[in-house]
């Protein structure tokens, strides 16, 4: 029986053969999927805000682009994957509130492309921007990434083995 995982605001999860990932409701945030083909495993990072987390106390890092790419990827390594047999998924960054001047989505897309392009990661594949939810499920026993978007039916977006 595999293991559902749900991935919320700000947590990093990872798994193995035996794990699907999904996310709760996507909106601004972007969501970030790391697999490795060969191992079949993987981890998936809900990311709130771009940049690097301010060093104050009581601020939850891994909401933050570089910090939970970079714990995502930690995380990964100690299951026994390595960085260089890593692909990406990116899902998210829209404007769910359809405000002209709200940019949160866009920069936090921005910001989880430039650390995976520093950490040379290839992207797979990509469901952003717009203006709808969206959630995703990545399943890993069955090498599969699907995105929902607003009340729709899941939607395959990537196959991966």
């Amino acid at each position: 029986m595999d293991e559902l995982i749900i991935v919320n605001t700000g947590e990093i999860k990872s798994g193995d053969s035996n794990t699907i990932l999904k996310s709760s409701p996507i909106g601004s945030c972007v969501v970030v999927l790391l697999f490795d083909e060969i191992k079949k495993t993987g981890g998936m990072a809900h990311i709130m805000l771009p940049g690097r987390a301010p060093e104050k106390e009581g601020t939850i890092k891994t909401r933050y682009a570089e910090n939970a790419i970079e714990h995502l990827i930690f995380q990964i390594h100690e299951a026994g994957i390595g960085k260089e047999n890593l692909k990406a998924v990116i899902v998210g960054g829209g404007n769910v509130l359809k405000r002209i001047e709200d940019t949160i989505g866009v920069d936090n897309f921005n910001s989880v492309v430039q650390i995976l392009n520093n950490f040379k990661l290839e992207i797979k594949a990509s469901l952003v921007k717009g203006t709808e939810r969206r959630s995703v499920r990545f399943d890993i026993p069955q090498g599969t990434i699907y995105v929902a978007t607003g009340d729709d039916k899941e939607k395959l977006l990537y196959k991966i083995y």
